[in-house]
């Protein structure tokens, strides 16, 4: 009960906000998903995979690094979650590096863009019964 009645005042809430046309804060995610490479460079077999890089820029870049995931296997399909982006479009590349000190760094990946648009349209007005 307690819970329904919260998001029913929750949604009241941001009714009476979009109809006043306050800004609300709200922000979405972007799942990154890629495929770690199991080669390196010369097709040899790559054995000393240490991890993968996430970059984030504007569309063809620069980009700068937002994450690592390290420890990753060669050939596994890996996920990176950049959280809690205002609206707006991101665009993303991911690089392999190894294990060598220093680290040797592929080139970029292909790079991949979302778009963020969390505007939430006012409520409808008007509304009658006859």
């Amino acid at each position: 009960m307690f819970k329904r009645l919260k998001n029913w005042f929750t949604g009241l809430l941001l009714a009476i906000l979009a109809a006043l046309g306050a800004g609300v804060a709200i922000s979405d995610d972007a799942s990154l998903t890629v495929t770690a490479p199991s080669r390196n460079t010369d097709n040899s077999v790559l054995d000393n995979l240490a991890g993968l890089n996430f970059y984030r820029g504007p569309l063809g870049g620069p980009y700068e690094l937002i994450g690592s995931v390290p420890e990753t296997v060669a050939g596994a399909t890996v996920t990176y979650l950049d959280s809690n982006l205002p609206d707006g479009t991101y665009c993303y590349v991911a690089t392999a590096y190894n294990n060598q000190a220093p680290a040797d760094e592929s080139d970029y990946s292909n790079e991949v863009c979302k778009t963020i648009d969390t505007r939430v349209p006012r409520a409808p007005a008007n509304l009658v019964v006859n």
